[in-house]
């Protein structure tokens, strides 16, 4: 679905329009957070969702 959808720039822009961080998330993006999540400075993290969506949801 991605590669479908985003490799259209028209499609892209409108969609990247409504993230305010302006881009998609990359790879280290995701693997960041879950690298954190899997560390000890997670430690007092607990029943929470973390988004990594660049702002996308409160846009």
């Amino acid at each position: 679905m991605g590669h479908e959808n985003w490799d259209d720039p028209e499609k892209a822009a409108n969609f990247i329009s409504h993230i305010p961080l302006g881009r998609f998330a990359e790879v280290d993006d995701v693997t960041n957070s879950i690298l954190f999540l899997l560390s000890d400075k997670s430690a007092m993290t607990t029943g929470s969702c973390l988004l990594v969506d660049g702002g996308y949801l409160t846009s």
